[in-house]
């Protein structure tokens, strides 16, 4: 078992400071990759070790949602295309996810008493003082997982497969998801490692590097794929992840204002963030070695301006670099906007602030 002496920190990635001092310092580590044709998947620029070892955790459910929607699972049921969102998602419990997931159990007659969890309440703050002030007791629609999970039995039913124990990494639904997961990542099935998450479901782990590979994928629009491919879901899950926003995780999350300025995001715990840039053809991928979130927003719209900075060392050709840069100076802006570096007391008095200290080193 690897030890914390074998896991080397990253390199200083953001700080916050309060008052002139400096508080806290996030060292962790960042890749990001390139699909265009002259790069082939390589590394593009990283800070710290882009081959570090990470678990996707969450950043994996669009990955795992590629190979039901690959197989036919949204037709099959006649599910609303924003079930996509759903099947992608670490919602926070709100009414508009609960009645899109009841449409689903509805529509799959899968119920809500199979699905592996406990009874949760919503994750969201907002969403559980709204569920408590009405009375809500504890359900398993509202843990943040139970969209990927509908789905997954929902496929599990439609390809025949038992339900009991559709968790166990014996249960062929496992061997599914892992082949799309080697399909993104570009590893073999055999070399990816697995452990349990948080909502039971086997867990992936791979260099960081694959992570970035795999949304650099999960980004890319071109055509060229066969039907049975489960990069062919590609465009249809990140245009869903696009269009509804608001279902993939909720108002005022991250990865929520980053897919309403048109770059496809998705968090995990443990410090995981990944992303894709599609007009640029990259995905990156953050690791925070504490494990917290509250770095992702400076460190992000912090790569966001870098990338914007070196576009012609991402092999952005002149004719598309004046779009992109508008839309990458959009997207931190608006990170900055919903988590302002500035920090103030609950009385208003300004405290600190949060400062991104990451610098990428280009290939």
């Amino acid at each position: 078992m690897e030890s914390i002496q074998h896991r080397s920190p990253g390199m200083p990635l953001s700080s916050t400071s309060r008052g002139k001092w400096t508080e806290n310092i996030h060292t962790g580590h960042v890749a990001i990759v390139s699909t265009r044709a002259a790069y082939d998947s390589q590394v593009l620029a990283a800070a710290g070790n882009p081959e570090v070892m990470v678990f996707m955790r969450s950043t994996a459910k669009p990955i795992q949602a590629a190979a039901g929607v690959t197989a036919g699972l949204i037709e099959y049921y006649g599910l609303p295309e924003a079930a996509i969102a759903l099947l992608s998602a670490s919602h926070r419990g709100g009414p508009e996810h609960i009645e899109l997931l009841e449409r689903m159990l509805e529509l799959t007659s899968v119920r809500e008493e199979q699905l592996a969890f406990h009874e949760d309440l919503p994750l969201g703050q907002a969403e559980r003082d709204l569920a408590m002030r009405a009375g809500a007791i504890p359900r398993k629609l509202y843990h943040t997982c139970s969209g990927k999970h509908i789905g997954l039995l929902a496929y599990c039913k439609m390809m025949g497969w038992p339900l009991e124990g559709y968790t166990d990494f014996s249960h062929p639904l496992q061997d599914q998801l892992l082949g799309s997961v080697a399909a993104y990542t570009g590893l073999q099935p055999a070399s990816i490692e697995r452990a349990i998450d948080g909502c039971g479901l086997p867990v992936f782990r791979m260099p960081l590097s694959r992570l970035a590979l795999a949304y650099a994928r999960l980004g890319d629009a071109s055509p060229n794929k066969s039907a049975a491919d489960p990069l062919s879901a590609a465009p249809r899950i990140a245009a869903a992840m696009q269009a509804w926003p608001d279902m993939v995780e909720g108002e005022g999350r991250l990865a929520t204002v980053l897919l309403k300025q048109g770059i496809v995001a998705k968090s995990g715990a443990q410090g995981v963030f990944a992303l894709a840039v599609p007009a640029a053809s990259i995905g990156a991928a953050v690791q925070i070695d504490d494990g917290g979130e509250s770095a992702w927003p400076v460190i992000t719209a912090g790569l966001l301006d870098q990338l914007r900075l070196n576009l012609p060392a991402a092999g952005v050709p002149d004719s598309e670099r004046p779009a992109l840069e508008g839309q990458l100076s959009s997207a931190a802006e608006a990170v900055r906007g919903q988590f302002p570096e500035r920090m103030f007391s609950s009385t208003g008095e300004e405290t600190g602030s949060r400062q991104a200290l990451l610098s990428l080193v280009w290939a």
